[in-house]
């Protein structure tokens, strides 16, 4: 049974996009897709899916918000952020939010597959630039401890 994705992003050509690759793969579905959270819930709703691939940057109700709605209404759904930004703080803020995995869109093309497949499998996926980032957040908390 392939993995059921819903992709939610508010440019219609990335979704197309995301689509017509992920289309190629026999173990993965895109099942449906939305442009914003609240059509995101719907949609969700609707399609039971097992992966929402999310956009931060989305109209009126921002994707870390819709993660954390939806971690929260429909706990076994994973969800993955792909996004253009990659913050150290935010990919902290993001898997706090409850999101399963993190992916920049400019690493999309190599990892994308395989970062489904990993958080459908419920595990938390970072692409290799998110763990260096956090790494090194990591990494400064420990060499300036609070007082």
């Amino acid at each position: 049974m392939p993995i059921r994705i819903v992709l939610v992003d508010d440019h219609a050509i990335l979704r197309d996009g995301l689509r017509l690759r992920l289309q190629r793969e026999p173990n993965l579905a895109v099942v449906d897709e939305a442009g914003n959270a609240t059509e995101a819930y719907a949609r969700i709703e609707k399609s039971n899916p097992d992966v929402v691939i999310m956009d931060l940057d989305l109209p009126a109700i921002d994707g870390l918000t819709a993660t954390r709605e939806i971690a929260q209404r429909w706990p076994k759904i994973k969800v993955l952020i792909l996004t253009g930004r990659n913050e150290p703080v935010e990919i902290e803020t993001v898997l706090k939010s409850g999101a399963s995995g993190f992916i920049r869109k400019e690493d999309a093309s190599n990892e994308l597959v395989r970062a489904i497949e990993v958080v459908s499998a419920g595990k938390i996926y970072l692409s290799t630039d998110a763990t260096s980032l956090l790494a090194e957040v990591v990494k400064r908390k420990e060499s300036n401890p609070p007082m």
